[in-house]
């Protein structure tokens, strides 16, 4: 069984069909289709208490045979940009306990504005991403996928 590298500020840690966060009618959902071994753990507050950093919601581990990945989740009201900034601010973070993942990152916010969908930040985020063989996805309100 895989373990996580990080110990603590673990919500679960299991294979469970459906890794489910729900944040003020946000909600992330990963079908664990292959029940890889999942580890869920809470991010701001949590793994980072620093309250002058800025951090997204959770860290998401999933171990499969072929490839670990990682997945930043952040759950928000309408500041798009600002939840591209929290993920930005958790990979400088944790990127070294995560060498080996894939990275990916994943927003859910109440409304997406027009004006958010493109900005430097947001190209940044999906660079690192790629250079990890991740991708980056956005939803409005509910957002799910497999894993």
């Amino acid at each position: 069984m895989a373990t996580s590298p990080f110990a603590n500020h673990i919500v679960f840690a299991d294979n469970r069909a459906k890794a489910v966060v729900i944040e003020n009618k946000r909600r992330y959902c990963g079908n664990n289709i292959d029940t890889k071994q999942l580890y869920m753990h809470k991010v701001d507050g949590g793994l980072i208490s620093d309250t002058t950093k800025s951090k997204c919601d959770f860290l998401l581990l999933s171990y499969s045979k072929s490839e670990d990945s990682a997945y930043f989740i952040e759950l928000k009201g309408t500041d798009f940009v600002h939840a591209v900034e929290q993920i930005l601010s958790t990979y400088q973070e944790l990127k070294s306990q995560l060498v080996d993942f894939k990275l990916n990152g994943r927003v859910v916010v109440t409304k997406i504005h027009a004006p958010d969908l493109s900005n430097s930040k947001l190209d940044r985020l999906k660079r690192i991403l790629k250079q990890h063989n991740g991708t980056f996805n956005k939803a409005e309100k509910n957002f799910e996928e497999n894993i």
